[in-house]
């Protein structure tokens, strides 16, 4: 059996994106940053293919 290899480059661009908007949101409202924690904890699992 083969395993197939697919590029992760998208999900490390949408965890760095992410990233950067949480701590964005962190010095702009910090009552939101939590909002963007999932998305960019997801896009990092995704990027190191945990899941």
């Amino acid at each position: 059996m083969s395993e197939q290899t697919t590029s992760r480059g998208k999900y490390w661009l949408g965890s760095f994106v992410f990233v950067g908007i949480t701590v964005a949101l962190l010095f702009i409202a910090p009552q939101f940053f939590w909002v963007t924690l999932p998305f960019a904890g997801a896009f990092s699992a995704k990027a190191l293919d945990v899941i």
